[in-house]
């Protein structure tokens, strides 16, 4: 089934083609609709209703909350900073008054973390403001020299730093994690046409192809970094070392640091060229709190560790 492959941890068949698939044990999903209404606008005294586009494909269609379709500019590139200063300060309050205090509010949702770590500086100052955001959303449009420079500082002062919309991979993810402190990433569409798709697919006439090589890169990250993991800091930003404190694996390049490892530990590699091991498991021979492996390159590895005590 296609859910599984996105929602569990299992080894899976999709669409009846690809076997032995790795599932991606995804937590959040993304769902790709149009927003649009029937609702009607009344223009200078003409009332004139709202037509869905013809190009709005059927299963994306919903009705949304867009109240005066006729605005001009109703981007969040025309939005008025300090209005929308005021706005999440006025909802903060207004959902604690409602015993919503659980409810997190995100700052603007940008095309690009640069964007959004703009905006985010720029209300940074106002600490109402501030405590008021629980985290940052973004897409993550970008090349990157947002990894470097003060601007991450902001991202600091927020309860849940940031979740990606879009994202880059490979490195991208490695330094959205270890740089921009990342702690959740959501998928642009695991089914969706050409390389936009973790999977290609047309949706549209529930055609379903095979993965795209960063499928398996993905899977690096996703089945092997699990919720509720603890991200340790390395003097490598190429490299993401997460452990789980309950049941003592440590997903990791580096083991020097920690008392003890009891072993065993596993590979996965993925090649990203797509024309080599997209997902293959190996056993990693453990001397002592080291150990050796060669990396192909243009390749993405994962080395779990059992038993490590810290």
């Amino acid at each position: 089934m296609q859910t599984d492959a996105a929602t569990t941890l299992e080894t899976v068949t999709l669409n009846g083609s690809t076997t032995g698939l790795p599932a991606l044990g995804f937590n959040i999903a993304r769902h790709n609709i149009g927003g649009s209404a029937n609702n009607v606008v009344d223009d200078s005294g003409t009332e004139v209703p709202m037509k869905t586009s013809d190009k709005m494909p059927g299963f994306k269609f919903m009705e949304a909350f867009w109240l005066d379709w006729m605005s001009k500019d109703p981007t969040s590139t025309s939005w008025n900073r300090d209005t929308q200063k005021d706005v999440l300060v006025k909802l903060r309050s207004q959902l604690d008054t409602l015993g919503l205090k659980d409810v997190t509010i995100s700052s603007s949702d940008e095309n690009s973390p640069s964007l959004a770590l703009s905006a985010l500086a720029s209300m940074s100052s106002d600490t109402d403001v501030m405590a008021a955001i629980g985290k940052v959303n973004t897409h993550g449009n970008d090349g990157q020299s947002l990894y470097r420079g003060t601007d991450r500082e902001p991202l600091k002062k927020t309860g849940d730093p940031v979740k990606q919309k879009t994202l880059g991979f490979g490195v991208w993810i490695a330094l959205d994690i270890n740089q921009m402190g990342v702690s959740a990433f959501v998928y642009w569409q695991t089914l969706d046409s050409g390389a936009w798709g973790l999977v290609e697919s047309n949706p549209g006439d529930n055609w379903i192809g095979t993965p795209n090589s960063k499928y398996y890169v993905l899977a690096q990250y996703s089945r092997h970094i699990r919720p509720g993991m603890t991200i340790l800091s390395t003097d490598n930003t190429n490299t993401v070392m997460a452990f789980d404190s309950t049941s003592k694996v440590l997903v990791t390049c580096d083991l020097s640091s920690f008392k003890a490892v009891a072993g065993p530990i596993t590979a996965w590699t993925t090649e990203t060229s797509g024309t080599g091991v997209l997902y293959e498991s190996s056993k990693v021979d453990l001397s002592g709190t080291s150990f050796s492996a060669s990396i192909p390159a243009a390749s993405v590895m994962t080395f779990e560790a059992q038993g490590v005590a810290v």
